[in-house]
């Protein structure tokens, strides 16, 4: 796929889509992709799908948040609520807990390390509440960890066995590769 701006000023990709190329939308692509989710769920479910809970990042501007709903909309998906990622992570923590108090809060911190943001919420839990006490985020991700640590042995590699991994496409890919694996163990 390659980003392209349309005629209107917005954002678009150009895919090769049933053998030739196609201009979407980012909502068209994410209710193609919403659209299979709700038809491998009513598969397994044996039942048909219509309503859902989405769940967002917390730094999704009011913009990409209505895309989503109109993504949904698209897809044919009746969207119940559209929450923070940290909320429904908060959420599913704190439905099945049976030993919180009635007065007293129990404070619980969610970090959540993904591949292009770190986010991370502060959450009191009481008996059947919740309350959501504050919500951070950074552009810092798990592919910032893999650019650093492959800095590090491209550095290291050019010093012991003088091959330049940056310029070696094949060394590159495999430097990542082995990175990846590394953070798996």
């Amino acid at each position: 796929a390659r980003v392209e701006s349309s005629n209107d000023g917005s954002i678009g990709f150009k895919v090769n889509y049933l053998a030739e190329d196609q201009h979407f939308s980012p909502e068209q692509l994410t209710a193609m992709l919403f659209t299979k989710l709700k038809e491998t769920s009513a598969q397994a479910m044996q039942t048909q799908v219509n309503d859902c809970v989405i769940a967002c990042p917390v730094f999704f501007t009011n913009a990409e948040r209505r895309a989503l709903l109109d993504a949904a909309q698209i897809a044919g998906l009746n969207v119940l609520r559209l929450m923070n990622e940290t909320t429904a992570t908060a959420l599913a923590y704190g439905f099945y807990k049976n030993d919180l108090f009635e007065e007293k809060p129990r404070n619980v911190i969610f970090v959540d390390c993904g591949h292009s943001s770190l986010q991370v919420s502060a959450c009191a839990f009481t008996k059947g509440k919740l309350k959501m006490l504050a919500s951070t985020w950074d552009q810092i991700g798990g592919r910032d960890f893999d650019y650093a640590l492959a800095e590090h042995f491209i550095k290291e590699f050019q010093e012991r066995y003088k091959i330049n991994a940056r310029t070696n496409a094949r060394a590159h890919l495999r430097l990542l590769t082995e990175l990846e694996k590394l953070k798996k163990q």
